[in-house]
């Protein structure tokens, strides 16, 4: 009885290398290929493809918030302008003094350069400016010492003489000669077609109130060659006036 226990014992284990071997002889059908994987495989493949979508899409919000940060400016809220109001100021005007020309007196027009000698061609044309002022300075001589006068109601006129004594004689013959509107009688000596004035500034007119009082004009070719002088008189209704004379050398007929 013993040798068939023993017996049937042989036959199990017997049976069970050949399980063994069956068990870790590979099947000669099935040849594993390298993209063969296993579920475990599969799953750890698939949770790496995500942690990589996952972190590409935490980096670029990330991104976009810091971009979006820097460039987005804070707002300012009422209470951190602090804002101090501005009060309106009120322009104060400056008051233009009225001129008391008869107590301010009338001085020697002040005369610009001009060219000399000048032509009497009828062609050539020519300027000459005149700067009226007063005697605010100083009086002590008839010509006195001022500033630029630049008031309403004072009249100029330019005229040309070759007689020099006619200028010095005008202070008695002014009187009379002013009593002429707008000086319409001729001063003594005057050379009355020596001059062809621009319409726009005629022998007689209203004296700056801006700066100089200016003349264009040209001279006659009737004129002779000589020495002759260029004279202005500002005048103020005939109760303040001056004058300034100045030589000017004149080519024209022989």
């Amino acid at each position: 009885m013993q040798h068939g226990i023993m017996k049937a014992n042989q036959s199990i284990t017997k049976g069970k290398r050949l399980q063994s071997m069956h068990q870790m002889t590979p099947n000669p059908g099935h040849t594993p290929r390298p993209n063969d994987m296993t579920q475990a495989q599969k799953i750890v493949i698939a949770a790496i493809a995500l942690f990589a979508v996952a972190g590409l899409l935490v980096g670029f919000t990330v991104g976009k918030m810091t971009k979006s940060s820097q460039t987005t400016p804070t707002p300012i809220t009422q209470q951190q302008q602090h804002a101090t109001p501005t009060l309106a100021v009120t322009p104060t005007l400056a008051v233009t003094p009225t001129i008391d020309i008869n107590q301010a007196y009338i001085g020697c027009p002040d005369i610009k350069p001009y060219p000399s000698p000048q032509n009497a061609d009828g062609a050539t044309s020519y300027t000459f400016s005149a700067q009226v002022k007063d005697k605010s300075i100083n009086r002590s001589t008839p010509c006195g010492e001022g500033k630029p006068l630049l008031a309403p109601n004072i009249t100029c006129k330019l005229w040309l003489t070759k007689d020099l004594n006619s200028i010095n004689s005008l202070q008695k013959d002014a009187p009379d000669i002013l009593k002429a509107a707008n000086f319409q009688t001729p001063f003594p000596k005057e050379e009355t077609t020596a001059f062809i004035f621009d319409p726009q500034t005629p022998q007689v007119q209203p004296c700056s109130k801006t700066g100089p009082t200016t003349w264009n004009y040209k001279l006659s070719p009737t004129l002779k060659s000589g020495t002759y002088y260029l004279s202005i008189i500002a005048d103020w209704q005939g109760k303040r006036y001056n004058w300034r004379s100045q030589e000017v050398s004149i080519q024209g007929q022989s």
